[in-house]
């Protein structure tokens, strides 16, 4: 790796986001784009079983592309 590739890398970080009606962890995870996370994966973040869906209102952890 050069030095200008591993400048540019940006790595991934936590963000909130703000479920909304209809939302599942499956929608929210394909919205980050480049399969940055799985929908379990954001399930178990935010202290859910992998078979519950978000609540609409409900303040959620996510991760976001760097």
């Amino acid at each position: 790796m050069t030095r200008d590739e591993a400048e540019g890398i940006r790595p991934n970080h936590v963000g909130l986001y703000t479920a909304r009606g209809g939302d599942t962890w499956q929608s929210i995870a394909e919205r980050s784009g480049k399969s940055v996370v799985k929908a379990t994966t954001l399930a178990i973040m935010n202290s859910h079983a992998v078979s519950d869906q978000p609540k609409p209102g409900e303040c959620l952890k996510i991760v976001v592309a760097g």
